[in-house]
């Protein structure tokens, strides 16, 4: 069990780098997908949830 969680949280940790250069490269689908992964290897990560809803709030300021 231990070995799973270090797993989710490293795809959590290296999905947060990507999420966060997706975004300065304006690239918000990218940033999506993402947090789409990390979210759904750790639900309960606040780095996680955090990012969601930073890759939603971009999103949905775009579309404006």
């Amino acid at each position: 069990m231990i070995d799973d969680e270090i797993f989710a949280y490293a795809i959590v940790d290296v999905a947060h780098d990507v999420e966060a250069t997706a975004i300065q490269a304006g690239d918000l689908d990218r940033a999506a997908r993402v947090v789409e992964i990390a979210t759904a290897a750790a639900p309960f990560d606040v780095v996680a949830r955090v990012d969601h809803a930073a890759s939603t709030s971009m999103r949905q300021s775009s579309l404006i």
